[in-house]
């Protein structure tokens, strides 16, 4: 027979059991009290009668405790219990995790309190043991695990006949759990289902196996994981157990893609009849999701059309909506699809609901119809909801197609003007203007015949100007391999789709990138080729040796070194002095080519060199004033203000990279001219200066040198 209150649920009340031998203990008790007040005038019975009185007194007292005890725990974890579900009903809602719910922590304190009183005022009393499991049960609801696992292991030690111990072992298995004593909390779990079965305690193997259950979704065993649920389930009684138990069965089998599996556990969570409405509509939702996983297309839509339909569930209806959608649209409706989230998107506008639609819509516009200009405008409204689970993706792909959109008009732009310049060049005539003659010198002329009737004036010859002057054609292929280089990156880095990325640095390569991009173009052309298996080892070989031969100064090929087991080299400060001055004499001597390749040598040299700021400041000025490269330019002005924010070097180009972005703004036409000479004034040796800051890089002054006359020079940065 159990103890005297000991819990029992059964259809979500809470009764309690008296042990029948407790029971004739305050029978027998009473009857000494009555035959007490019989003799109560006989002197002989006053002492007996008092003591009679004190015993009853005092089991009065420890048994009215613990029985308000037990009634506040019952009242504080059937309240947990509600919120647990409460939690669990708004998560299915949101399609998030449950909110961590309020524990009662009053009344499990009270429960504590008051038991606590009673192994101290009542020691030998027979409501001990089940005063020690309340108050680890209090414990355990208070996340106090450690104080938990004493209570329960001091019942154990000291009362091991108690009819309290296959319930206490339960609940000390419960408790190493959550202590994360796996291993021991398997084996004691294991037993107490195994005696729980053979002592008819249906109740308590349930949850042994359902623990056990758990512990082995949690070490991602979910096949063994589902045995254990599946044998919880031949003890539970209590329907929404069932029902939790199913949903939790069905989940696992759809992880491991058995969908049938799944759908049978989905119906039997519906079909269990509960009356709480979130866990009926999750097992018909993920029944959607089952029979869609598996091409039943009809029957999915038959079971979404019957949630919509169904007035319970009327807050569940737009994400049933959503998931109609998306049947739609996988089952090849795709119209209809559209309509559906478009209505979606409109009806529940700036909310999570609005955002799942504008992001659906997102992805079937870039990923099927290729309409990345729609797609970015989806993602624009998707993000515009900051609780939407999907914001940062959102905004991250709103930002690459937005950016893509924009690189594909320049480079139809520069293709248009590439076609337009060669034309110009080949055919100039038709792209001359007849200029209109000037009013004013008509007048004159028409006043001057007047006064001399005799002179006959010659016809005024017609004047032409050119419509269009032809741009350089170098200059307009290097905006478009860069063009094309930052498209690759678009797709490789943000977009995440290799094919892409691959044609367009295969194009950037094409068009000759320059050579601060091209290690690092042949570099992603190697690894996607391997791993898109579009070319031989050979092949990639010959790539990586490429970027060793013609770019040993990158830190690519220190990575090519790395991935051949090619020990890397690491170079000295007198190196890197070396090597500066060479590049400095190449420089004064106009070998600007030889120049720059030993001073990237410098810039990629690893550990970093000190003169790396200089050497980059260096070669931002050769491809501005030498070879005409604004663009490589201000790359290395940039990379100098970011990488070397303390050095003098980046206090330099602060103004050279604002007038860029000033004249990009503009949109001025190239006026590119050359330099008479280098604007240093010094000769060439180990320790000469790098060349003086410049001004602007819009507008610069020559140096007044010997032979040198005032210059104004105006390079346009194209982009």
């Amino acid at each position: 027979m159990r103890k005297l209150h000991n819990l029992a649920r059964k259809h979500s009340f809470y009764y309690i059991s008296i042990d029948m031998n407790r029971v004739r203990l305050f029978l027998h008790s009473i009857l000494f009290i009555v035959l007490s007040g019989i003799f109560y005038s006989c002197s002989v019975f006053e002492p007996i009668g008092d003591s009679l009185s004190l015993f009853y007194d005092n089991s009065v007292s420890y048994f009215n405790a613990y029985y308000n005890a037990q009634k506040i725990f019952d009242d504080a974890e059937n309240t947990l219990m509600l919120a647990e579900r409460d939690a669990k009903a708004k998560a299915i809602l949101s399609q998030k995790p449950p909110a961590a719910v309020p524990i009662p922590r009053d009344k499990f304190n009270a429960v504590i309190d008051k038991c606590s009183s009673i192994l101290s005022f009542y020691p030998k009393s027979a409501l001990v043991d089940d005063a020690i499991l309340l108050i680890g049960k209090s414990y355990f609801h208070l996340q106090d695990y450690l104080k938990a696992e004493r209570k329960f292991s001091e019942l154990l030690a000291q009362y091991p006949n108690s009819s309290l111990v296959l319930e206490s072992r339960l609940w000390f298995a419960k408790t190493l759990e959550r202590l994360r004593k796996v291993d021991e909390a398997k084996t004691i779990a294991q037993q107490v289902a195994q005696d729980g079965v053979e002592e008819g305690e249906r109740t308590i193997a349930s949850e042994a196996y359902s623990l056990l259950g758990l512990m082995a979704e949690q070490e991602n065993d979910l096949n063994q994981s589902i045995l254990h649920y599946a044998k919880a389930l031949e003890y539970i009684n209590d329907s929404y157990r069932r029902a939790s138990t199913n949903a939790k069965v069905g989940d696992l089998f759809f992880s491991l893609k058995e969908y049938e599996k799944a759908n049978t556990a989905f119906i039997e969570v519906y079909e269990e009849g509960v009356s709480d409405i979130s866990l009926n509509y999750y097992g018909r939702i993920q029944a959607v999701r089952g029979y869609s996983a598996l091409k039943r297309y009809d029957t999915a839509l038959f079971l979404a059309e019957e949630i919509l339909d169904d007035y319970r569930f009327a807050p569940y209806h737009p994400m049933a909506r959503l998931e109609y959608a998306a049947v739609l649209l996988a089952s090849g409706f795709t119209d209809d699809a559209v309509t559906e989230y478009q209505f979606m998107d409109t009806t529940y506008a700036r909310t999570e609901h609005g955002a799942r639609a504008s992001f659906a819509l997102a992805q079937y516009y870039e990923q099927q119809e290729g309409d990345y200009q729609r797609a970015a405008s989806y993602y624009v409204r998707a993000s515009a909801v900051q609780t939407f689970a999907s914001f940062s993706e959102a905004r991250k792909r709103e930002n690459a197609l937005l950016r893509l959109v924009s690189y594909q008009r320049d480079l139809l732009k520069n293709d248009s003007l590439v076609v337009l310049s060669d034309s110009a060049k080949k055919y100039p005539e038709q792209f001359l203007q007849l200029v209109p003659p000037d009013t004013a010198s008509m007048a004159a002329d028409s006043a001057e015949v007047l006064l001399d009737s005799l002179v006959v004036a010659p016809p005024a010859e017609p004047k032409y100007v050119a419509t269009f002057t032809p741009l350089n054609p170098d200059s307009m292929r290097t905006v478009r391999a860069r063009i094309a280089y930052d498209l690759g990156e678009i797709y490789y880095t943000e977009m995440e789709i290799p094919d892409s990325a691959l044609v367009w640095f295969e194009r950037a390569w094409e068009w000759k990138i320059d050579s601060t991009r091209a290690p690092r173009t042949l570099f992603i052309l190697a690894e996607l080729k391997k791993a898109l298996k579009y070319a031989s080892p050979e092949d990639i070989a010959q790539t990586y040796h490429t970027i060793l031969d013609e770019y040993s100064w990158s830190s690519y090929a220190n990575e090519v070194r790395r991935i051949l087991g090619i020990e890397i080299a690491v170079r000295t400060t007198e190196e890197d002095d070396e090597a500066y001055a060479v590049a400095e004499s190449l420089l004064w001597s106009g070998d600007y080519n030889s120049a720059i390749e030993h001073l990237k040598v410098i810039v990629g040299a690893i550990p970093p060199s000190p003169l790396a700021a200089k050497s980059q400041y260096t070669l931002g000025w050769i491809y501005e004033h030498q070879l005409h490269m604004p663009d490589s330019a201000l790359m290395y002005y940039r990379a100098v203000a970011e990488q070397h924010k303390t050095s003098p070097y980046a206090s330099a180009v602060k103004n050279k990279i604002a007038g860029a972005v000033d004249e990009q703004k503009q949109e001025k036409p190239a006026q590119p001219a050359k330099p008479e000479q280098p604007p240093v004034e010094s000769k060439p040796g180990v320790n000469a200066p790098p060349p003086e800051f410049d001004d602007d890089i819009r507008t610069r002054r020559l140096p007044q040198g010997r032979g040198a006359k005032p210059d104004t020079v105006k390079t346009r940065i194209d982009r």
